[in-house]
This record gives structure tokens, C-alpha cells and sequence, in this order.
């Protein structure tokens, strides 16, 4: 490996790590933590760990400016306005600065949903940063009570939107507002945003970051694969040729006229290439998590393990789902089973917002149509209704 990196082929000498291995490095050499140390947390693994990713002053200012040219980028300007919506203090502070770095006013926002949403309204917030499950309450909160908004930009990250134009119709209608989306991850900022002219495609941020596109089998160059990102703005504590586990693709024959200096369109997130299921903004195991609801199920109280040598223990299916565009878990257990044990459904309500912070609605229902499923915990997300298996089906039909 190259001493110095010259070229992106010296680059390309060094291998593409990823958050996994990452966290490995740190468990054999945890990071000094010196003065002048800020230290962000990355999503965590499946589990539970949290990587660190540690950064040093002139680090933590280049990171401010890197997401500063996202908020320039997606149109915010200094007369607005703008707030930071359901996001941990990890990212808000640093969110925060970049929009008053870039001269706009910023306003915190807390306390309950409803509250937030209030003072959208009352402030005249024209800008909010936040996640798509939360542009469609906020949606259905305004349409319910009849409220016009003074917003005029919403940028979304975190959650794959299946349709970014549809969505910015949406908003344009019921909000008043243009919506942006970005992609990103905590360890490397918000990377890229969506196009405005092509909705459904993105742009890269165009400074201090160098992307490519590798193919997961030959780790060669590529117009489809991973995007591997090195951030320059990390210069004391360098991360080199970081893999994001998106898979995409470009596209080399659209054109706009975005403000942007690298016009690369490419399809967003395509798909991850791990196993992990992204319930939210949580990766899980789905297999490792039915268990734990299983057993969250099934031990809940000090005779169960006397119980069960006698009494079939009761049976349980998952899946996931969409209801209101938000991550939705259904359990559906046994009901006789569930009673006659005097199962509670407050601890399995308590372990799956544990793992996944998303809604859960737990269905008693007939033995007979549970163990007609195989296997028994399917994510059905991205499956159209009408392509469901009939057993699935019949379970929705008790929601």
C-alpha cells in the first residue's frame, strides 16, 4: 500500500472496510480520547454495539461545513427558519451548526409529537430537517386540523422513500413545501440529495468526499454496486474507502440543472447488502428478532418453566409492514393459548420497541391460521398486496 495517496489508483490499493470491521479494529485498539475530542456513535449493529468514530476539532468543523454545502445544496437560505425534527442530540447538534453556519436562524423544537407540530405552525418554521415517518404524520396532523404551514423545504434522510416525487407532490399540496431527500450515515455525513428536476435520482455532495461505485464480487470499479466513500474532511482521523452497504446504480444519460458541480445521477438506495433488516432506523437480525419476541412471549412469569413441561407453549408469527407509510411490527399469537397462560403484552411491546423504536400492534388470533405460515417472521414491505400469499393475507384481514 501507497505511503501517500497521489491518485485514485493509490487510492484504490487500500481495502474497502466497513462499519463491522471497523468495530473490530476499535475492540484490539480502543481510540485515545484526548482533549478537544468529540465523539459521534453510529447506528448500532445487530447487536446492540455502537461504533465510535472519534473527531478532532479542525475534524468536527470540517464536518460542520461538509453538511453545511448538504443545507446549501437542498435550497436552505438565510432568511429561513429552520428546526431540527426527532433526531438524537448526537446528530442534532452538529445539524444545527451547519444551518447557522450557513446563516440561517435555528429554532429547537420538543417535547411531545403534537407539541413539535404546534410549534411548526406557531413559530413559522420554514425549514425542518427530520425523517419521513415524520412528513407524514406532520401531513396528517395538518390535514386533520385544517392549518396551513409556513413551511417551504423539507429534507428527509434515514428511511428509503419508495417514490421521492410522490411524496414531494404530496407535501407541495398539503404543506406548502418542496421536499429534498438525502442519504447518509452518521460516521460519514450526508453524502448525497436528491435531484430536483429527477426526483427518484441523487446527486453526490460535490466537495471534500471521493465516491465510488464497486462491484461486491470483483471490488472493481463499476456503473453498479456499493458506494464506498472516502470523506476527506476527516483528516486527523482519516477514514479510507469506508463501505456504506448501499447498492446502486448509475445513470449517465440524465441532465439538470441543480447547483451542484458533480452532475452523477445514481438510483439511491437499491438495496442493503447485508442480511440485516432496517426496521426504522434500527438494523436487526429478523430471525434473531422473532426469537427475542418469542421469548419475550413465553418467559414472563416465574412458574413459566414448570408451565411448559405441561402446556404446549403458545405459537407466534411477525411481520413487518407499513401502516401510514410508518414501520409497523404485527405480532400475531395464539389466542387461546395466550389467555389461558396469562401472557401479558406490555414486555413483548417493551422488546420490540427496544430493538426496532417502531409501532407495534399484537392480533390474538385462531391457532389454525398462524401455523399455516412459513416461515414464521417475513418482512412484506415492498410486496405489493396482490402478490401476497393468501395465508398473509388472511392475516391482515384481521388488523
Amino acid at each position: 500500500m501507497p505511503l501517500k495517496i497521489k491518485s485514485l489508483s493509490d487510492l484504490q490499493k487500500f481495502p474497502i472496510i466497513n462499519k463491522e470491521i471497523y468495530f473490530n479494529l476499535n475492540k484490539k485498539k480502543s481510540v485515545k480520547i484526548d482533549k478537544n475530542i468529540y465523539l459521534i456513535k453510529a447506528m448500532a449493529n445487530i447487536d446492540g454495539e455502537e461504533a465510535l468514530f472519534p473527531l478532532s476539532l479542525n475534524d468536527y468543523q470540517n464536518y460542520i461545513d461538509f453538511e453545511k454545502r448538504k443545507f446549501e445544496l437542498a435550497g436552505v437560505k438565510k432568511s429561513d427558519l429552520c428546526s431540527v425534527v426527532e433526531f438524537s442530540q448526537n446528530s442534532t447538534i452538529v445539524q444545527a451548526q451547519s444551518i447557522l453556519a450557513l446563516g440561517a436562524s435555528y429554532v429547537p423544537l420538543d417535547g411531545d409529537e403534537a407539541k413539535i407540530f404546534q410549534d411548526i405552525v406557531r413559530y413559522k418554521v420554514s425549514v425542518i430537517f427530520t425523517i419521513p415517518p415524520v412528513v407524514y404524520r406532520l401531513m396528517e396532523y395538518v390535514k386533520v386540523r385544517k392549518l396551513k404551514t409556513s413551511l417551504r423545504l423539507i429534507i428527509t434522510t434515514g428511511v428509503k422513500i419508495p417514490d421521492v416525487n410522490k411524496l414531494n407532490l404530496e407535501t407541495k399540496d398539503v404543506l406548502g413545501a418542496e421536499l429534498i431527500d438525502t442519504i447518509g450515515a452518521t460516521e460519514l455525513a450526508s453524502f448525497a440529495f436528491s435531484c430536483k428536476k429527477h426526483r427518484n435520482f441523487y446527486h453526490f455532495i460535490d466537495q471534500k468526499q471521493i465516491v465510488e461505485i464497486i462491484d461486491p464480487v470483483t471490488k472493481q470499479p463499476a456503473n453498479e454496486g456499493e458506494i464506498v466513500i472516502t470523506p476527506l474532511w476527516k483528516v486527523d482521523f482519516p477514514l479510507i474507502r469506508y463501505g456504506t452497504d448501499i447498492f446502486t446504480k448509475l445513470d449517465k444519460h440524465l441532465k439538470c440543472d441543480c447547483s451542484v458541480k458533480n452532475k452523477t445521477f445514481f438510483s439511491g438506495v437499491e438495496k442493503r447488502l447485508t442480511q440485516a433488516t432496517r426496521i426504522q432506523r434500527y438494523l436487526v437480525d429478523l430471525k434473531d428478532f422473532y426469537y427475542q419476541v418469542k421469548d419475550s412471549l413465553i418467559w414472563q412469569n416465574f412458574f413459566d418453566k414448570r408451565l411448559w413441561f405441561f402446556i404446549e407453549k403458545p405459537i407466534l408469527t411477525i411481520l413487518i409492514t407499513r401502516i401510514k407509510n410508518v414501520d409497523t411490527v404485527l405480532v400475531f399469537i395464539d389466542k387461546a393459548k395466550f389467555r389461558s397462560t396469562m401472557r401479558r403484552r406490555q414486555p413483548i411491546e417493551e422488546s420490540i420497541f427496544k430493538m426496532t423504536n417502531s409501532d407495534t400492534r399484537i392480533i390474538l388470533c385462531n391457532k389454525k391460521i398462524i401455523e399455516k405460515m412459513s416461515p414464521s417472521y417475513q418482512d412484506i414491505r415492498d410486496i405489493s398486496k396482490k402478490y401476497l400469499p393468501k395465508e398473509i393475507k388472511d392475516l391482515l384481514s384481521l388488523c
